[in-house]
């Protein structure tokens, strides 16, 4: 049996389209929920927010990105199409025959053992010499990341889940908490 609820992270939204955690969908029943969009462009996130299984269905994977673009962040020729990237960053655990793993009692804190970006460990990508945006969502339930470049390279900050920033800012890492 599956319940389920949307909820939109960082959006302004009327209190029906919230998602709150009492507004479970049942099987068999459905809701559809409206967002204006008429934001700043963004880089939000949903997951289920099912009262007392939030945690248990993020870390399962029901978690995605929603991105927000405005005539603003158009006129910056920032990247777009596929050098326009989300991350969505997760720790997990596994079972040894790689079934995700969580635990069964309530724990006040949860870390995983592996990294995953997107749903993948040790995940890859080739890139061109070109400029990307990636859009950082940490989704785990606890963890928080401290992120850099492996060679040390700085690289620019030009927004947050509030929009962009007033002027990019040029940094060597970048702290991120769920």
């Amino acid at each position: 049996r599956v319940l389920g609820v949307t909820h939109l992270h960082g959006a302004h939204v009327a209190p029906q389209n919230d998602g709150l955690p009492e507004d479970t969908i049942k099987p068999g029943e459905t809701k559809i929920y409206t967002y204006a969009n008429g934001v700043q462009g963004s880089s939000l996130w949903y997951h289920d927010h099912v009262m007392g299984v939030t945690r248990y269905n993020v870390y399962a994977g029901l978690a995605g990105t929603y991105l927000v673009n405005d005539p603003a962040e158009a006129s910056l020729n920032l990247p777009t199409g596929k050098y326009d990237v989300p991350l969505m960053l997760q720790d997990k655990s596994f079972t040894a025959t790689g079934q995700l793993w969580y635990p069964k009692f309530w724990l006040p804190v949860f870390y995983g053992d592996w990294i995953m970006a997107n749903g993948k460990v040790w995940p890859f990508q080739k890139v061109e010499k070109k400029k990307y945006r990636y859009r950082l969502v940490n989704a785990s339930n606890h963890r928080n990341f401290d992120l850099s470049l492996s060679n040390g390279a700085s690289f620019q900050l030009i927004s947050t889940d509030g929009g962009l920033l007033s002027t990019p800012q040029t940094i060597k890492n970048l702290k991120i908490s769920p």
